[in-house]
């Protein structure tokens, strides 16, 4: 599989299907070249070329390198929406979203603690002696994420499920604010109406 959900034979398949659809493609293009933050919104019968317009344009952000991420909806796993928050922090990376994962963690996780590290060296520390790095310094630290992945809210906190999801989504939407900072992001939603 992909990391776009489909096989890349599907994927060969749409792409190879792909008619009539060249003006949504033009439209496309120049909004991924705008500064602007639109919203696209692709919709219609079944049948019409819905998915094989979406993989002309997850190629499309391929093809230029363009950071995305995708959520799919299916009848036999559908996602809630802390399974959709973790999915875009994944795909465009965890190191933005410390605040959602540690607030995560703590609805969920009655043992959870916030991580706090103190560091109190004293003479000679040799960390990663004779490590090779690549696209990074000596001593950085970043991506660390632990995410418990529990999905039940933790029985001993009477937080009202609205302000759980509010707060959540308060910090997630602070964690996607740094990261298109410097650089665009596509997201896709398929199936968004169910």
């Amino acid at each position: 599989m992909s990391n776009d959900g489909m096989s890349p034979k599907i994927m060969e398949s749409r792409l190879a299907e792909f008619v009539d659809r060249d003006s949504e493609m033009t439209r496309f293009r120049n909004m991924l070249e705008t500064d602007d933050k639109p919203i696209m919104v692709v919709w219609g019968e079944g049948g019409i070329g819905k998915t094989s317009l979406l993989a002309r344009m997850l190629h499309e952000c391929s093809q230029r390198k363009q950071r995305r991420s995708e959520v799919y909806w299916n009848d036999s796993n559908p996602p809630d929406y802390m399974a959709v928050m973790r999915k875009v922090r994944d795909d465009v990376g965890v190191e933005y979203f410390a605040l959602f994962t540690d607030l995560i963690n703590y609805y969920t996780n009655p043992g959870y603690k916030p991580i706090e590290i103190n560091l109190n060296l004293q003479g000679e520390v040799h960390v990663g002696a004779g490590l090779h790095n690549q696209g990074g310094t000596i001593g950085d630290i970043k991506g660390v994420v632990i995410d418990n992945m529990i999905v039940v809210p933790r029985a001993d906190m009477e937080v009202p499920e609205a302000e759980r999801r509010d707060k959540l989504t308060r910090r997630f939407i602070e964690g996607l604010k740094l990261a298109v900072t410097n650089e665009p992001l596509v997201i896709f939603f398929d199936a968004v109406e169910k």
